[in-house]
This record gives structure tokens, C-alpha cells and sequence, in this order.
């Protein structure tokens, strides 16, 4: 039954005036049963219960509204009703965890742990103790840096005779402690973990602590005691190893190593370091003679490769014959001839010169059943004698950092002590949800170990999460640069391929500054019908078929080749106006000297050369001449990567070749043309040799020239022109971009975009605009709008019909979108578009404070701190938001008031800030 809202809601405010606050109850009870989605009478309705002195009815409702605020997407006033409901309820252990989450969503981290520990230390008096350890780990993700949370959930851990987790925490917080340098506190946690566990972990923190405080022989110590406890533990031996290693006793190291059941690939690493330090300090015999067991069971393995690369890295500076009479060996295991050949010529070239002549014998005889001899041309070095090939084990590649390759030093341990602690914390910030902490403390391990792919990755992966591809592709090309200074430019080269995967075409500007090669970069394949020679012409006639075929002539028969562009296809084949059987067929003429000669074709079959095209033939177009006309003759067709070049007329043909020809004995009529010089693109058909860097340069342009911009196509042929001057194969691409930019109707403006800027400019949109353009039935219009970016020839005008396009494909009431739109177009400081979409989402009403707060910051980037300030007050002051939704704005106007110099302005908004929230950002700093 309908109820008069506006009479009830009177008796309300009435009742409510004079103090009846149960009548007053009732009343706004009957308004929300009318109306459930009024939020607004919900929250009156809760805060009168409130006050009549009715916690449990208050929080029931504060519940309610907190869960329909959160459901719609507004966390920042779920949490402010929900504090009134924990006001109401203080014992209810649901609101007060669903309380801590929000904080947690919000970004209130020290709210949400305070929040947790006081649900923690209530769940620990009632006794629930496994509730309380939840919510104990909860807080240590949230706060991975106090210790004092870690030492209480492990002495909760303890008390509940779960021995394993506590001593696991005590160790973890053991090490951070020493990493601050406080060793006997460290030296007391680490007694505690003593009397509940021998695992290996105990002792490999034992030993941390040593280095840490640079006492190689203690860390020794402490992980054999831990062998006498875990005997063979891979962990224990891979650390001894290490240690041994830092400790100047690599013997130490490989008699270790040695007693790793199944050594894993990744520690040839430690052996090749171990080996190498051994031959330095001329010990190379000995070190072969511990390392070769190990070299051959992993070689047993089908690992010949990498124990050969680990050998010929560790005897590079130092080699001796025993050395390369083991590789031969290895070579031998692995099946690989020629490797082995060349290690025994090595080693008989060494052998030679030191005059031993047992080895020289040996090598010799080894030489000779596989077919060789000492005196032969020595073979080139095969790949597996090369040092190492960039990220070989990042499969294996732990969260620490254990990624060096062969022959490399890896990091210092204490350093890696740091990485672990600052990948810890980002892992404990990655579990709670706090995803920009965990990438801070990713980052900052990065910055100790900046060629760690794990790390790398580990940032990657929570971008990717997140929907953020640009990031992902952003953190590569850092990381590539870094590495690439590092001078690793196969890292650099993975990493730059890893975000050419993600957006194609946008590491060409990168890999040009740092030198590196183009992404999968090959050579044009080769076309089915092509010939063997590059001046032979792919022409119908080149192509050999059966004698006993009998010979068929239709339009179909002679058009086989599948030509991407005629543009740049070679004229071959039928004239413009079809083909005719009966036509007379040319004389042949004579080729110049350079160029191979053309097959003649078949006796009764004719081709006639194709004259430049504009426009690609239909199928229309092949019907039959009413005359035949003769072509004239021409030089042999170029590659289709060269332009089509004019040729000079040639003289009439004698009228014995106009005659009709029988298809008798075919006696073709000999002539001689004019004498022919090839232009300068036809040189590359004579053997013009193409640097290096210009076929990167070309590849460029051709990519431009086929899938982008004509201009921007000649603004790089301008410039590769100032290095390679007068190149055929520049020259020629200038041409095709001049006929381009003709037929669009404007001759060439020659201004293309500058490295720097088309670098800043790249800028995933896809990224923002979601599946807002994928609705049903606009596929269609997408692609009509896509044919205007075809057209356009600079960025202004590419942007331009990129929002024409948005515009008509996103609707005016979609806010996420418009609001993405904006996000993106600050990103990009096109401040006067994302004005323009910031404003439009201030139609919604949900959004008022947020678009207030991106249009202040798009104004003060413009210089425009008046207008700044505007918006910034029109947020505070917009009505139907409680006082916490605003306190970032606010916040904000005190910080500009202080930049403009008006500190009295500044230090009221920062009061009323701090009589909020004291601990908001440093508000208490700033008031003081």
C-alpha cells in the first residue's frame, strides 16, 4: 500500500524535533520499506537508532547501507558508515574485519592494521587462537617492516605447537634485524628458532648473519654443522659452495658440489666460477680433474652444450691442453663432430707449442678417426665455445636473484641479502592487495640487482593484473635500457622483444638508439615461382613443366603468381588489355653482359610485358583485344622490393617480327636493342652490397611505406640519405614515396615526427577504452572509422579522427569510459581533451569529487591555479558527501596554498584535515 512520502516524512522531522526519536524511528522506517534504494534516509535512519540509544538496530542498518555503498563501487563512504556501525557494535568481530578491508582497499594501510590487531588481540582473549593467527598474518603483510607483529605471530605460532611457522618467522625476522645492524638482537631471535628446529633454514640463516658480518669462515662453519643435521641438502651445499667460493676456496667449492644428488643446470655457474678462479691462481689441472665427473654426468644428461660453455668461459684467459682434450670428450658425449674436431685442434696446437709430444700423439690419432688432421683449415668457433647467450635460465631463476649466468659474478651476497628482504616485502604487499607497494618494493630490489628477470617479471605480472599493458610494456623498455648499460645487449634484445609482443612496431626507436637488431627481423621470403638468380624475372615463362603436359592457354593458366603489390611487382606476364593466342610473339633482344639470361618460354605460349599499373586488375578487365598489339621489348624485371624503372623507347621492330608466327619450329628473329645502363636502383641486381645498418633503415621505410605514412616514410629516406648518400636503394624508395604522397593528393611535407617525440608519444588507448567499443553491431562503423586514420599524415590529425571515432562509438552516459578517456589524456598532457571528458563525467553524481580532483590537477598543469583552486572548492563544497570523502581534496588545497605562498590559507586546510584524520599522509608534520 502506497504510503503520502511527504506527510510521513513531515511526521518524521516533527517527531524528531521534539525528541520522539522511537516515533520518529518508525516513521523513517515506513519511508525506506517505500523506498529501499534511498540511501540517504537509510543513513538517517541508522544514525536516530544511534542515538535512541539502539546498537544493535544502528548497526543491523549501517550494515546494510555499507554493503549497498560498497556494491556500487563507493568504498570511501561504505568505510565511513562502517565505522559508525563499529561505533554501534564494537564487539561485532564481522563489521570490524569488513572494516579492515576496506581501509585496506582504500589505502589506509595504518588504519586497516590497527583495525586487524585490535580484531586479533579480541579473537586471542575469546581464545581463537587460529582466528587470531589470520589475522596476525593479515597484519604482517599489510606492515612486512615491523617486526614487532612478525615476533608476536610467531610466538602465537609457538604457543598453538605449530614449531615450523614460528621458527620460519623468528629466522625471517632474524636477518632483517642483522641487515639493520643489530647482531646480538638477531643472535637472540635466532636462539629461539635454535630449540624448535633443525632445518636447513636455521643454518643458511646462521650463515647470512656471518657474512653479513663479513666472517666467511663462521658462515662455513655454521652450514657444515647443518650438513651433519641435513645431510645432502642441496640447499646447504649450493650455499657452502658459494660461501667457499667468496672465501677464496674453490676446491672447497666443487668437492661440494660434488655431493649434489642430480646437480641441477643452474650451478654450473657456481662451477664454472669455481673452476675459473682455480685457473687463475694456476691450479687449472687440479680444478679440471674435480670438475670433470660433474662436467660428465651432466653432459651424460644431454647438457654438453652448457658444460662446454662453462668450460671454454672458465679456461678463456688461461687455456691448457688437458682442457681442450676434455671439451673434445664432452663433444664426443654430446655426438657433435665438429666441435670436437676443433677442441682437438686446439689442443694440438697447444701441445705443440709447450712440446709435449704424448698429447700431440693423442690429439693427433683422435684427429684422424674422425676423418681430420692437425694441418687442416681450422673450423670456425662453434657456437657452444661461445660465453654465455643472454637470460639462459630464466626458467630456473629464483625470487632472489639466483639467475647469473656462466662466467659472470654474480651479485654480492650482502646485496642479495637486501634484494631477498625488499622481494619478501613485495610478495607480503602483493598478498594483501597493496599492488603499487609491492611494485615499490620490487623496484627497489631492482635497483640493487637491475638484470634480475624474476624481479623484472614480478613487476610485470602486476601491472598485467591490473589491466595496466602500457606499464608492462613501459618497465621492459626501462629494464632493457638499464641492462643494455650494463652492456648486456642480449638481455637488453629479450626484453625489447618481450614488449614488441605486447604493442608491435614500438621498440623500433629503442632498438636504433641502443644498436640493437630489429624484432625478428629475416629476410623476405622467397616467392614460390621465384627464380635461382636475383636478375632472372619471376615471369609464367621461368617455370618448367612437364613435358608430356599438354599446354592449355586461358587467363587463368598464365596469371599464377600471388602478387602482394602491383605497385612493386615486377611487369611480367599479360598485357592491360588481356591475352591473345593469336598475337605475334616478340623477337628476343639481347641482355646485358652482367645479367643472367632469361628462359625462353614455351613455343606456342606468349607473354607480353605488363605496363605500370595504377590500380590492380579485375577480373573484368581480361577480355580479348579486337587487335593484337605488340609490346615493347624490355629489360629483365626487378626484385619485387625495387621500384619499377623507366626505361628508354626503344626503336620500332622490323616488320619481319610484326608478321603473324605459326606455331611451328619456333626460329625466334634476332635483334639487338640500343645500348641499355641499368638506372640506379637496377644496381642491386648487379651485386650492390647493402650495409648492415642500411637494412635496418630499410626495413623501416618499408614498413612505413606499406603500413603507415608516405611522410614519414620520406622523412626517414631524408635522413638515411645524409648517411648513405646517393644509395640505389634509398633513391628508389624516394620515388615510390613521392608517387605515394601524390596520389593522396599533397606533395611531401618531410616532416615526420622526432625520435624523442615519437617515443613520448607512444600510449596503449586500448588500455582505457575497455570493451566499450566492442558492443555488438559496431564492428562495422569501427571500421569505417579506422579508414580515417588510414588517410591521415601527422599526429594532430591522427588523434583528431581517433575522437571523432570515440566520440560516435562511446555513449554520453558511459562514465567509466569517459572517465578512462580522461586518465589517458592527462597521461598524455592533452589537458584540454581530458578537461573536456572530465567535465563530462560530472554529469554523474557519484563522481563529482573525482572529477574535481582531476581537473584541478589538468588546470594546475596548464598554470592555471585559480581555476585549480575553483575546482578543488567546488568539490569540498558539493553537497551529499560526508566530510572524510572530501579530506584528500582539501589535502590538495592546502599543498597549493602553500606552493602560491598563502600559508595562513594553507595551514586552515591542513587543520581541517588533521581534525579528521591525524595520521592522513604527513598532515601532522605539516600542521606543526
Amino acid at each position: 500500500m502506497a504510503i503520502d512520502r511527504v506527510k510521513v516524512r513531515k511526521e518524521a522531522e516533527k517527531f524528531q524535533a521534539s525528541g520522539r526519536l522511537d516515533k520518529a524511528i518508525d516513521c523513517y522506517r515506513m519511508l525506506v520499506d517505500d523506498d529501499p534504494k534511498n540511501l540517504g534516509l537509510m543513513n538517517t535512519l541508522g544514525d536516530l537508532m544511534a542515538q535512541a540509544n539502539r546498537p544493535a538496530e544502528a548497526a543491523d542498518v549501517f550494515r546494510r547501507l555499507a554493503i549497498a555503498y560498497e556494491r556500487d563501487g563507493f568504498a570511501p563512504k561504505a568505510t565511513a558508515i562502517l565505522k559508525k556501525a563499529v561505533r554501534s557494535a564494537p564487539d561485532d568481530m564481522d563489521l570490524m574485519q569488513r572494516l579492515a578491508d576496506l581501509y585496506r582497499q582504500t589505502g589506509m594501510i595504518r588504519d586497516a592494521v590497527a583495525t586487524h590487531l585490535q580484531v586479533a588481540e579480541a579473537f586471542q582473549k575469546k581464545g581463537l587462537v587460529k582466528r587470531a593467527l589470520e589475522e596476525f598474518g593479515k597484519v604482517v603483510d599489510l606492515d612486512p617492516k615491523n617486526l614487532k607483529n612478525k615476533i608476536k605471530l610467531a610466538d602465537l605460532f609457538n604457543k598453538e605447537g605449530m614449531k615450523d611457522q614460528a621458527a620460519a618467522i623468528y629466522l625471517e625476522v632474524a636477518e632483517s634485524l642483522g641487515m639493520e645492524g643489530k647482531a646480538a638482537e638477531a643472535l637472540q631471535i635466532v636462539d629461539r628458532a635454535k630449540a624448535m628446529t633443525t632445518a636447513p633454514q636455521l643454518f643458511l640463516s646462521q650463515s647470512r648473519l656471518a657474512v653479513m658480518a663479513n666472517d666467511y669462515a663462521g658462515a662455513s662453519n655454521a652450514l657444515r654443522e647443518g650438513l651433519k643435521a641435513n645431510a645432502r641438502s642441496v640447499e646447504l651445499l649450493e650455499a657452502l659452495a658459494e660461501i667457499e667460493i667468496r672465501g677464496n676456496n674453490p676446491d672447497r667449492a666443487l668437492e661440494a658440489l660434488a655431493q649434489v644428488p642430480q646437480l641441477p643446470e643452474k650451478d654450473l655457474a657456481l662451477c664454472e666460477r669455481a673452476l675459473k678462479q682455480m685457473v687463475g691462481a694456476g691450479r687449472g689441472e687440479e680444478g679440471l680433474r674435480l670438475f670433470s665427473p660433474l662436467g660428465r654426468e651432466l653432459a651424460r644428461r644431454g647438457m654438453s652444450d652448457t658444460v662446454t660453455r662453462a668450460v671454454a668461459s672458465a679456461i678463456k684467459e688461461k687455456p691448457f691442453v688437458e682442457a681442450w682434450m676434455y671439451l673434445a670428450e664432452v663433444a664426443q658425449q654430446g655426438g657433435n663432430a665438429n666441435e670436437q674436431i676443433y677442441a682437438l685442434q686446439n689442443a694440438h696446437q697447444l701441445a705443440s707449442q709447450a712440446g709435449d709430444s704424448r698429447a700431440m700423439e693423442l690429439a693427433k690419432e683422435q684427429l684422424a678417426s674422425l676423418g681430420a688432421t692437425p694441418d687442416d683449415q681450422p673450423l670456425s668457433k662453434p657456437a657452444s665455445f661461445q660465453t654465455s647467450a643472454g637470460f639462459q635460465a630464466l626458467g630456473s631463476a629464483g625470487a632472489s636473484g639466483e639467475h647469473t649466468r656462466g662466467g659472470e659474478t654474480e651479485i654480492d651476497p650482502l646485496k642479495r641479502l637486501k634484494v631477498d628482504q625488499f622481494v619478501k616485502q613485495g610478495e607480503a604487499f602483493a598478498r594483501s592487495g597493496s599492488n603499487d607497494r609491492a611494485v615499490e618494493a620490487y623496484k627497489q630490489a631492482l635497483t640493487l640487482d637491475p638484470a634480475n628477470f624474476t624481479l623484472i617479471e614480478a613487476i610485470c605480472t602486476i601491472h598485467r593484473q591490473a589491466g595496466l599493458l602500457t606499464r608492462v610494456q613501459q618497465q621492459y623498455l626501462q629494464s632493457a635500457q638499464t641492462v643494455h648499460g650494463l652492456g648486456k645487449p642480449k638481455e637488453a634484445t629479450f626484453l625489447l622483444d618481450k614488449a614488441e609482443q605486447l604493442f608491435p612496431g614500438s621498440t623500433r626507436i629503442h632498438r636504433r638508439t641502443m644498436g640493437l637488431p630489429d624484432y625478428n627481423a629475416q629476410a623476405p621470403a622467397m616467392q614460390p615461382v621465384a627464380p635461382a638468380s636475383p636478375a632472372a624475372p619471376p615471369a609464367p615463362a621461368a617455370i618448367a613443366l612437364p613435358a608430356a603436359a599438354p599446354l592449355t592457354y586461358s587467363p587463368d593458366a598464365i596469371i599464377p603468381l600471388d602478387l602482394p603489390d602491383l605497385d612493386q611487382a615486377p611487369a611480367v606476364g599479360t598485357p592491360a588489355g588481356g591475352f591473345n593466342p593469336s598475337a605475334p610473339t616478340p623477337a628476343p633482344f639481347a641482355l646485358p653482359p652482367a645479367m643472367d639470361a632469361i628462359p625462353m618460354p614455351p613455343p606456342a605460349m606468349e607473354t607480353m610485358p605488363l605496363p605500370p599499373m595504377v590500380e590492380p586488375l579485375g577480373a573484368d578487365d581480361f577480355t580479348m583485344p579486337p587487335t593484337p598489339t605488340v609490346p615493347s621489348p624490355m629489360p629483365p624485371a626487378m626484385p619485387p622490393t625495387a621500384p619499377v624503372v623507366a626505361l628508354p623507347d626503344l626503336p620500332p621492330l622490323p616488320p619481319a617480327a610484326m608478321a603473324p608466327t605459326v606455331p611451328a619450329p619456333f626460329t625466334p628473329e634476332p635483334f639487338t636493342p640500343e645500348p641499355f645502363t641499368p638506372e640506379p636502383a637496377m644496381a642491386m641486381a648487379a651485386g650492390v652490397e647493402i650495409p648492415e645498418k642500411l637494412q635496418d633503415l630499410l626495413s623501416d621505410i618499408d614498413f612505413q611505406l606499406d603500413y603507415g605514412s608516405p611522410e614519414e616514410a620520406k622523412a626517414e629516406i631524408d635522413a638515411a640519405l645524409e648517411q648513405f648518400p646517393g644509395h640505389p636503394e634509398l633513391m628508389g624508395r624516394a620515388a615510390k614515396a613521392e608517387e605515394k604522397l601524390q596520389k593522396l593528393g599533397h606533395g611531401s611535407k618531410a616532416q615526420a615526427l622526432g625520435e624523442e617525440d615519437f617515443a613520448n608519444s607512444f600510449f596503449d588507448l586500448t588500455d582505457v577504452l575497455g570493451s566499450a567499443l566492442e558492443d555488438s553491431g559496431e564492428g562495422e562503423e569501427m571500421h569505417d572509422a579506422t579508414k580515417v586514420v588510414d588517410k591521415v599524415q601527422s599526429v594532430d590529425e591522427l588523434f583528431d579522427a581517433f575522437r571523432m571515432g570515440v566520440e560516435e562509438q562511446v555513449k554520453g552516459d558511459d562514465y567509466d569510459t569517459h572517465y578512462n578517456l580522461g586518465i589517458a589524456y592527462k597521461e598524455m598532457m592533452l589537458l584540454d581533451p581530458a578537461i573536456d571528458e572530465f567535465k563530462k563525467v560530472l554529469r554523474d553524481p557519484e563522481r563529482t569529487l573525482e572529477c574535481c580532483s582531476m581537473l584541478s590537477i589538468c588546470e594546475q598543469a596548464r598554470g592555471n591555479m585559480d581555476e585549480a583552486i575553483a575546482w578543488l572548492q567546488k568539490g569540498i563544497q558539493a553537497p551529499g558527501f560526508p566530510p572524510e570523502d572530501s579530506i584528500g581534496l582539501r589535502y590538495d588545497l592546502g599543498d597549493m596554498y602553500l606552493q602560491m605562498g598563502d600559508r595562513s590559507a594553507a595551514l586552515q586546510e591542513f587543520r581541517a584535515v588533521h581534525d579528521l584524520d591525524p595520521d592522513y599522509r604527513d598532515v601532522a608534520a605539516k600542521v606543526q
